[in-house]
């Protein structure tokens, strides 16, 4: 976040990282943004209260597997994927897309406490639903 603050008022100061990209390629770093901005929006309207910041489900949680979640279990997490991606291609700088792998070992981390949790909590209907739907990408059938 900080290196989007500095990059916002002085660009300069991010110039070594910077990538000769074409126009095009900038272009689509802005519709991947909006998209992914429409899909944050999305996932966010349908977990609704069920939302943590833990990888421990509320005590009243439900089993959400409509909107984005009927397509991936981890939505949020691809969100964030693609945000990283568009701005490194806005930015024409690889400087963003270098805390995406630093992030992916986190995540693989996380989503497996998560999942475990998730398992625990809601059985053969998370099992059933983790069968069926991709972790951060669609399953391809």
């Amino acid at each position: 976040m900080l290196g989007a603050l500095a990059y916002i008022f002085h660009p300069s100061w991010l110039a070594w990282a910077s990538l000769p990209l074409p126009s095009a390629a900038r272009w689509t770093g802005t519709v991947l943004a909006a998209v992914g901005l429409a899909f944050a929006t999305w996932t966010l309207r349908h977990l609704g209260r069920n939302i943590t910041d833990t990888v421990v489900p509320r005590k009243n949680a439900v089993l959400v597997t409509s909107g984005p979640y009927r397509l991936v279990r981890h939505p949020l997490y691809t969100f964030g994927t693609v945000a990283g991606l568009a701005l490194g291609l806005v930015a024409a700088n690889w400087f963003f897309w270098a805390p995406l792998l630093l992030l992916w070992p986190v995540l693989a981390f996380r989503t497996r406490k998560e999942e475990a949790m998730l398992l625990e909590r809601f059985g053969d209907g998370y099992r059933q639903y983790m069968q069926r739907t991709g972790k951060f990408l669609p399953k391809i059938r």
